[in-house]
């Protein structure tokens, strides 16, 4: 466990470049990195929602490495359940969308993406 300020993004940034680099014992080709978001974005500072999916994407492109996203928050500039604001946003911040579930409250903003092979 890392702990982390998610509001301060910089060091966010470092923590991961950290993490993924400190993988020396295994092949690039066998480290598949999984990002979960739960209940987290809802209570970030604005722009910081964004901030960090968009730092998630290019750590791992930075570093060669492959990965996912799966969410169950509330994703920023997607005011309601409207599927292609949520693709926009992922999109614009390194993610291709695969699963899209909306549902009521404050987390309303469930799915999963992957890694866009190049940005956009």
């Amino acid at each position: 466990l890392v702990p982390s300020d998610f509001n301060d993004i910089p060091d966010v940034k470092a923590k991961l470049h950290d993490i993924l680099q400190g993988n020396g014992n295994m092949n690039d080709n066998e480290w598949y990195t999984i990002f979960v978001f739960e209940g987290v974005m809802i209570y970030l500072n604005d722009g910081v929602p964004s901030s960090l999916l968009n730092i998630t994407s290019s750590v791992l492109r930075e570093n060669n490495l492959g990965g996912s996203l799966c969410f169950a928050d509330r994703l920023e500039n997607v005011p309601s359940g409207d599927f292609d604001l949520g693709v926009t946003e992922l999109e614009s911040n390194g993610w291709n969308m695969n699963d899209w579930s909306p549902k009521p409250g404050l987390a309303r903003h469930m799915g999963s993406a992957s890694l866009l092979s190049t940005t956009i």
